[in-house]
């Protein structure tokens, strides 16, 4: 099967609607987060997560506007009920099973040979919210009994929305993690993105694939907001091939949406 793969579209309708239309006809579709900008929401953007059924992360401006920051912007009819449920239910991260393996996507992490880290916005340490399987012909949110022994891993402390930690910190190879409760310490091996097989980041705007031992990290770059000086007018993409699970890149030139 083809996955395609993209993230920090910005809002940017039009190059994601082009990058859909370059992949061609993939069997999944999976996003990494910052859909909208952090003072501006698109309802387009989030139609065509629907439509394509997309598989969604949120990222750090997706977060800003889901949080105290984004108040006027939520109050101010300019999103539309639909979607600020679905803003609200998107997370921070999803696991997903496929042919055996397992596919985690977050917007960033400090595995990204990018740059990547873990500041998202005063997101910390939670738990996985949503896990999708594919089961050969589509694929959508199961439940943690339809799951069966994977739903024990709903108990490993990692990135979630729903979590309400202030800060979380990085001291050696352990975490200090600031809950309700007090503060709790989780190893490093706590994180999800260390026991994948196939990690999708995004954050960066600069893509990248490469093999760390034996799990594959992704990122596609970026359809929105282009950072190469050398291409101001690059949007990537990727394209992830279950069949000898190798990640190729597509790209083409556009300006940005809002000089168009």
């Amino acid at each position: 099967m083809k996955i395609g793969i993209v993230s920090d579209i910005h809002c940017d309708v039009v190059a994601f609607q082009r990058a859909l239309e370059e992949m061609g006809p993939v069997d999944m579709l999976m996003g990494a987060g910052d859909w909208v900008l952090q003072y501006r929401f698109s309802n387009e953007i989030y139609d065509m997560i629907r439509d394509y059924n997309i598989i969604a992360v949120r990222g750090n401006h997706d977060m800003a506007i889901a949080s105290s920051a984004g108040a006027a912007l939520r109050a101010s009819g300019k999103i539309t009920p639909e979607h600020l449920e679905r803003l609200d239910d998107m997370p921070a991260v999803v696991e997903v099973h496929v042919e055996g393996k397992r596919i985690v996507m977050m917007h960033t992490s400090r595995l990204d040979p990018t740059g990547g880290g873990r500041d998202l916005g005063g997101a910390a340490l939670g738990k996985v919210v949503h896990h999708y399987t594919y089961n050969g012909g589509s694929y959508g949110r199961v439940s943690a009994e339809e799951l069966g022994e994977k739903a024990l891993l709903d108990e490993t402390y990692i990135m979630g929305k729903n979590s309400t930690p202030t800060t979380a910190t990085n001291n050696g190879e352990v975490f200090i993690v600031a809950q309700d409760d007090g503060f709790q310490q989780h190893s490093m091996s706590d994180l999800p993105e260390v026991g994948t097989d196939v990690l999708i980041v995004g954050h960066t705007h600069q893509p990248v694939v490469v093999e760390q031992g034996k799990r594959l990290v992704v990122n596609p770059g970026s359809l929105g907001q282009p950072r190469n000086p050398a291409f101001p007018h690059r949007r990537t993409f990727m394209i992830l091939d279950t069949k000898d699970w190798k990640a190729s890149m597509g790209e083409f030139q556009q300006q940005a949406y809002d000089e168009i």
